[in-house]
């Protein structure tokens, strides 16, 4: 993603493409300027068929505050992104967690 030179890394500009996906990891932390360029750069799709600009956003739960937790709550504007939230015991099946005592 292209920075604004003039403020810095902090604001980056968004990108746009026919295809384009943008990860990110540690979403709870991400500031709402960031959000904002990804989420432009995401109706920059292909006009013909499916458009292909795709966010995935992943990170650990936190306090309830934030973009990551406004989507996930499915607030106003938010509802075209998709949610899954991975449990403890579906992590611990895939091999990424520690059991817990029982």
């Amino acid at each position: 993603m292209a920075r604004d030179p003039q403020v810095g890394p902090a604001h980056p500009l968004g990108a746009h493409a026919d295809s384009l996906c943008s990860l990110i990891d540690e979403a709870k932390i991400v500031p709402d300027g960031t959000w904002h360029a990804i989420e432009g750069a995401l109706s920059g799709g292909r006009m013909d068929g499916l458009p292909e600009a795709f966010a995935l956003a992943v990170s650990t739960p936190d306090p309830p505050a934030g973009r990551f937790y406004e989507i996930h709550k499915r607030a106003p504007g938010l509802e075209d992104w998709h949610t899954r939230h991975v449990t403890l015991e579906e992590a611990v099946a895939a091999g990424g967690g520690v059991p817990r005592e029982r």
